[in-house]
């Protein structure tokens, strides 16, 4: 086995090497268990490389989005304020005067409404 990612292959020697795997069990109410995957040597930098890019692509169409509701509601946000909103944490993320809760005042409740129900849960890094 092998993951291929655009042209850049991970080899199974280094999956077996190179990644370990470790399930922890949640308390309720959670349905399912944790899986960690824990990285014993880094990943390849070309694989690392493409996934930044991903990343990069995701981030910058979710600004384009914010810029869009922008427009669409004349909200009277100066353009290179514009950017949808992602925090470290939750309660970055609620702080009053952040960046965040300013880009979302200025939106209609059902759009503030949608883009809180887009939070994703704390991630912890291992």
């Amino acid at each position: 086995m092998s993951i291929e990612c655009t042209g850049t292959v991970i080899p199974e020697e280094w999956l077996k090497r190179g990644v370990s795997i470790e399930i922890k069990d949640l308390p309720p109410p959670a349905e399912s268990n944790l899986i960690i995957a824990l990285e014993n040597e880094l990943l390849p930098l070309l694989f690392q490389a493409e996934v930044g890019a991903y990343i990069n692509s995701i981030r910058s169409s979710l600004d384009v989005l914010a810029m869009a509701l922008v427009k669409r509601h004349n909200t009277q946000i100066r353009e290179d304020r514009v950017f949808f909103p992602i925090a470290k944490s939750k309660e970055e993320f609620e702080r009053r005067g952040s960046g965040a809760q300013k880009f979302l005042e200025g939106l209609p409740e059902l759009d503030r409404r949608l883009i809180e129900h887009m939070a994703v849960p704390e991630v912890t890094v291992y």
